[in-house]
């Protein structure tokens, strides 16, 4: 953080020699490349259409630019977790059951029943080009991403318009192991510093190594845990600005 000496954060490579860009504390977005001084690389033609995204609040996790949401989301029980619709451009195709999104299950997520308008060639190609933590995923780890989407899109929204925000722990996969509402939201250096020593003071999982918040735009790193050396890695990740 500006002007403290303490918040120096050191990060090793991974096991591949690769280091995490600014160990995740800094945001990367999307510019117009007209508003760069200067680019390195090559620019794709005007008409080439976007490869992938990444999912807003589903961490670490890109797919293609296929409109694939999950809504409808309801639960079905304890250790069965949620179910809800996939839908394509907003039109339900599928039913999901099994969704662990933030809901311990003892099964896979699956596609059941099916509509007319589900294309299984393009939601095949869709999990394909699939990557978390830059590695490849399956049909069940993309549901749950696009459920967990879903359902931190409403906490964070439901969150910000009482004055608050989120945090949350994540562990070496980028797998959220703790989901917190803070009220207020942090606004000064002070409040930061007092929410870091709140989160490391109280117990918690284990396995989590970063805590992240919301700041009304992005999730950006908040602290590590006391007992990780640095935020979570991502093994493969190559970054863009």
């Amino acid at each position: 953080m500006h002007d403290d000496p303490e918040a120096v954060e050191r990060f090793e490579p991974d096991s591949q020699g690769r280091y995490v860009v600014m160990g995740r504390s800094w945001c990367w977005e999307v510019v117009d490349p007209y508003d760069c001084a200067r680019i390195v690389g090559e620019l794709p033609d005007p008409d080439a259409s976007q490869e992938w995204i990444l999912l807003t609040h589903a961490p670490y996790t890109r797919i293609g630019p296929q409109p694939y949401t999950i809504g409808g989301l309801v639960g079905t029980g304890p250790g069965e977790g949620l179910a809800g619709e996939l839908r394509y451009a907003g039109e339900p195709v599928a039913t999901v059951v099994g969704i662990g999104a933030l809901t311990p299950t003892a099964s896979a997520a699956r596609l059941t029943a099916t509509t007319g308008r589900f294309d299984a060639e393009r939601w095949h190609a869709f999990v394909t080009a699939a990557r978390r933590c830059g590695e490849p995923m399956t049909e069940a780890t993309v549901l749950d991403a696009l459920a967990e989407d879903t359902l931190l899109d409403v906490e964070v929204a439901e969150a910000v318009a009482a004055g608050g925000t989120l945090v949350r722990l994540l562990d070496h996969t980028g797998t959220i192991r703790d989901l917190q509402r803070i009220s207020p939201a942090p606004a000064n250096p002070d409040a930061f510093h007092a929410l870091q020593d709140r989160l490391l003071a109280t117990p918690q999982d284990p396995r989590g190594v970063a805590w992240q918040y919301w700041n009304g735009h992005v999730w950006r790193h908040l602290t590590n845990t006391a007992d990780a050396g640095q935020p979570p890695t991502s093994g493969k990740t190559t970054a863009a600005a």
